[in-house]
């Protein structure tokens, strides 16, 4: 269990199957994990939980905090950089240069549309682009045009990525 302690400040926790990560915009946010510590007692067991610091982040500074005793590289981030980590906030995704994977897993977090991929090698294309929230069609036409991919609905919200047909010449 971990805990985000702000002091003063700005910040935004995302949280992930196997970590969170923490991105501070002003001021310091103390990263800690809490663990629970039984004392046995003549009538009782008693319960307590114990927090220990792990990391302290200040402004323009993001972690990824996974299970272990510490967290993760603490990097620095330039200004243009929170601003695109931050564009959900104004309704937007922005990608730049971001693996399809990464891109799937953005889009889809922000709706009931399932996407998966045909060809696993698909994973690693390197995408970039502005799309707003919701808009699942602006990225598949992307795909399409930009990729030759095919985007095939598989049920009525749920669709698969695969490499495009080429024309064979006989």
């Amino acid at each position: 269990l971990q805990t985000v302690r702000a002091i003063g400040t700005a910040f935004s926790v995302r949280i992930n199957e196997s970590d969170l990560q923490v991105l501070v915009e002003e001021g310091r946010v103390e990263v800690a994990k809490q663990h629970a510590v039984m004392t046995p007692g003549a009538e009782k067991t008693i319960v307590s939980i114990k927090t220990n610091p792990i990391a302290v982040l200040i402004e323009g500074q993001a972690a990824e905090i996974a299970e272990g005793p510490s967290a993760g590289p603490i990097k620095s981030l330039g200004v243009a950089e929170i601003e695109r980590r931050h564009a959900w906030r104004r309704g937007e995704l922005i990608f730049s240069g971001d693996s399809l994977d990464n891109v799937v897993n953005e889009i889809t977090r922000y709706s009931d549309v399932k996407i998966t991929f045909a060809d696993p090698s698909l994973k690693h294309l390197p995408v970039g682009g502005i799309f707003k929230i919701g808009e699942t069609d602006a990225l598949f036409e992307v795909l399409k045009v930009s990729f030759g991919l095919e985007v095939r609905a598989d049920g009525k919200s749920s669709f698969v990525l695969s490499k495009g047909q080429t024309e064979q010449s006989g």
